[in-house]
């Protein structure tokens, strides 16, 4: 069974390679987001889907501060407490 925090990263994962057009494959959770070339029209757009998904409140800047998918994954369970 998958852990909310693997949701999230299978989530975010996907949302990022059809904004960034990089595979998945090619998006680990440990990857520098600032490598991934993703627009701040992109992050505010997956911000929203994040929201969406998980009927949550997130700050776009959650993303833009984060380096990390993984530590994005970890803001979003905090603000999830």
């Amino acid at each position: 069974m998958e852990t909310e925090a693997q949701a999230i990263t299978n989530f975010l994962t996907e949302k990022i390679s059809a904004y960034s057009k990089v595979p998945v494959s090619e998006l680990p959770a440990d990857k520098a987001l600032e490598d991934i070339g993703l627009s701040s029209l992109d992050i505010v757009m997956i911000s929203g889907e994040i929201e969406d998904e998980f009927d949550i409140e997130i700050d776009p800047s959650v993303i833009f501060d984060s380096k990390t998918i993984n530590e994005v994954v970890e803001k979003v369970l905090k603000s999830k407490d």
